[in-house]
């Protein structure tokens, strides 16, 4: 199908200006509803949120007021250090050996007819030990055990420990080694 636009030049050009003002005032209408509708939705929103970030920094402040009032960073410090100090408390507490541990070091050798009295163990990891013993193989035997323990070092018997042949009345010295030597102790001198 032919179309002819037999339309003089001067209406033809006020068809085509009208055409393009159509569609100017188009998209002119739709940008505007666009427009007011964004406002009609935003607008609320922005008013709430301004209220609330003014409202959110006069808390801030009265807080940072009320903080510095109260000194509060140096209660928080103290606090810190006491939680430090706690939990040092707590782990020397755990890793200790406690004195029963220590007795069990002696106590548990098997040595046959001994008997230990008294049991002294000095700071610097030093010990001596009195007790009797039924015969001078079962003190020799306790003696060796000791040495055989390998937490031990320079173990001493006076001689007359092994003059008597029964119900002996025996002093041992000797040093714990340093990998044996309790915490809380002094390295033993080598």
């Amino acid at each position: 199908m032919l179309t002819a636009n037999l339309l003089p030049p001067a209406e033809k050009r006020f068809l085509a200006l009208e055409r393009i003002r159509r569609i100017i005032s188009f998209f002119a209408v739709l940008i505007g509803a666009a427009f007011v509708l964004g406002i009609f939705f935003i607008l609320p929103t922005y008013f709430v949120l301004t209220f609330e970030v003014k409202e959110l920094l006069h808390s801030l402040d009265i807080e940072e007021k009320a903080s510095r009032e109260l000194d509060v960073d140096a209660i928080f410090d103290k606090a810190s250090n006491l939680r430090k100090a706690m939990a040092a408390i707590r782990g020397g507490g755990e890793t200790s050996r406690k004195s029963s541990e220590l007795m069990d070091d002696f106590f548990l050798i098997k040595s046959g007819a001994v008997s230990i009295t008294t049991l002294n163990i000095r700071k610097d990891g030093t010990f001596s030990i009195s007790g009797i013993a039924q015969t001078r193989r079962s003190l020799l035997d306790f003696e060796g055990a000791l040495r055989d323990s390998g937490k031990f070092q320079d173990i001493s018997s006076p001689f007359s420990n092994i003059i008597p042949e029964r119900n002996i009345h025996f002093t041992l010295q000797g040093k714990y080694k340093s990998p044996h030597l309790p915490t809380g102790f002094n390295t033993p001198q080598e």
